[in-house]
């Protein structure tokens, strides 16, 4: 594949410090992380933004059993709460897709650190 082909992106520093903190820092020791062990499905948690998402589609494209959840105009407070009743499920895996709606009214390297310690 050449150069050309590629997609080019644009470093920012919303993107940076995603990156950094998704790459480079350790997780925290907590029940969120211990629960990646477990047998249950494979659950993505959000806000509107992943309404689209079809979870029997993407459950036949990884061979796992995926659950989708959303909470339209949830925002990173929000989501602590409401991840509580699906963390004692004890999924095999969760993704969190949150922090658009805090970027209304914050900046990302706000957002970022909040992400991180819930």
């Amino acid at each position: 594949m050449s150069d050309r082909s590629r997609p080019t992106r644009i470093p920012t520093i919303k993107n940076q410090l995603l990156t950094k903190t998704l790459i480079t820092d350790s997780p925290p020791q907590n029940s969120y992380f211990k629960s990646m062990t477990c047998e249950g499905p494979i659950t993505i948690l959000g806000d509107s933004m992943i309404k689209m998402i079809k979870p029997p589609k993407l459950s036949r494209s990884i061979g796992e059993k995926v659950n989708i959840k959303t909470f339209p105009g949830a925002t990173i407070n929000n989501m602590n709460h409401y991840i509580q009743p699906t963390m004692k499920k004890q999924p095999k895996l969760v993704i969190l897709h949150v922090g658009t709606n805090d970027i209304q009214r914050k900046e990302p390297d706000e957002i970022v650190p909040k992400v991180c310690q819930k």
